[in-house]
């Protein structure tokens, strides 16, 4: 399947049919989403993979009720969280870049970067690392259409009880949800404005 296939015919199940998605192709996934594009390769995410159905049955009273049945229904459901502690984020790729031979030049320059960034106030923080989460989001929707996985965008939710009950520690800041397994609806025709009214 081509990409331009791939994001015209996605769409974000309602439903789905409670069949699981095979553990190989979920680990696919898994690796199409740790290659999303990151600004200054801080990677500022975790994502918690839950596929238990009575942890599942736990968050959907902390789902608005318009999402809901997809939690109920869903094989796996996956939280992607902004991690807050950029501090560890840079000192595992400052040492993932040494032990991959970059040129120290390159790592010394990073390092200032990640310094500068680590430095902003922390709402302006979390704001820019969680523009990131959103790219990972983008390779976990697209990337379940192309193995086939049927995939569920999601904002509504309470964060704050996701968080307390999956236990998260202070860092994680629950962000978005993406729901996966086999839709059990059809997708309703695309409605996209036109590109005179996109691109000027």
């Amino acid at each position: 399947m081509d990409f331009k296939t791939i994001v015209t015919q996605r769409y974000n199940a309602k439903k789905f049919d409670g069949s699981r998605t095979d553990e190989a192709r979920l680990r696919e996934l898994l690796d199409i989403i740790r290659y999303a594009p990151s600004a200054d390769n801080l990677q500022p995410w975790k994502i918690k993979v839950i596929g238990d159905r009575e942890t599942l049955d736990r968050l959907v009273p902390a789902t608005l009720p318009f999402n809901q049945e997809r939690i109920k229904t869903c094989s796996h459901l996956l939280l992607f969280c902004t991690d807050k502690d950029l501090e560890s984020h840079w000192a595992r790729l400052e040492q993932a870049m040494k032990n991959a031979g970059r040129p120290d030049e390159e790592i010394r320059h990073m390092g200032g970067v990640a310094k500068m960034i680590m430095g902003r106030p922390p709402g302006e923080r979390l704001n820019r690392s969680q523009w990131d989460v959103f790219l990972a989001v983008g390779n976990a929707v697209n990337g379940a259409q192309a193995l086939g996985i049927d995939a569920s965008l999601m904002g509504g939710f309470n964060a704050n009880e996701y968080a307390r009950i999956l236990g998260l520690p202070e860092n994680l800041v629950p962000t978005l949800l993406v729901a996966l397994g086999k839709a059990a609806d059809s997708p309703p025709p695309k409605v996209r404005f036109s590109r005179d009214e996109i691109f000027f």
